[in-house]
């Protein structure tokens, strides 16, 4: 997140986070499973690991899923991309958000996770792209 941040440049960034976003559904896992979604709060408790989402929404990156309205979601609602819950998640910068027209999400059966892919506008992200300099 600093890394991008720091670049000052359109970015992508996505895959297995690992962690959820504030105000979803959290599924805590089975006491046999590992819980690497979750982490301990005051005395102990088992709550939400909302830190990866923090850190990328601290550096100015949105989750494209939730930004959009549900008429550009496949499926409409935001729903898990795996047995835990929506830890899968793909962020934008600002200057790609207002690029993005659509979000999928689909079962492929070749994993435990959902395939995600997001729709961006060529003239809008290309807009959003600053010109490389001529030498």
């Amino acid at each position: 997140a600093s890394y991008v941040r720091a670049q000052h440049q359109p970015a992508v960034v996505g895959g297995d986070l690992n962690g959820y976003a504030p105000g979803e559904p959290a599924v805590l896992p089975a006491p046999s499973r590992d819980q690497p979604h979750w982490r301990r709060g005051p005395g102990g408790v088992l709550e939400p690991d909302y830190t990866v989402h923090e850190t990328l929404a601290d550096a100015g990156l949105t989750d494209i899923a939730a930004h959009l309205p549900r008429g550009h979601r496949d499926p409409p609602e935001l729903t898990g991309t795996a047995y835990a819950g929506r830890i899968d998640r793909i962020y934008l910068t600002a200057p790609l958000t207002g690029a993005a027209t659509a979000y999928r999400q689909q079962d492929t059966g070749g994993s435990d996770h959902h395939m995600l892919l997001v729709t961006l506008d060529l003239t809008a992200a290309g807009a959003a792209v600053p010109p490389v300099p001529v030498p």
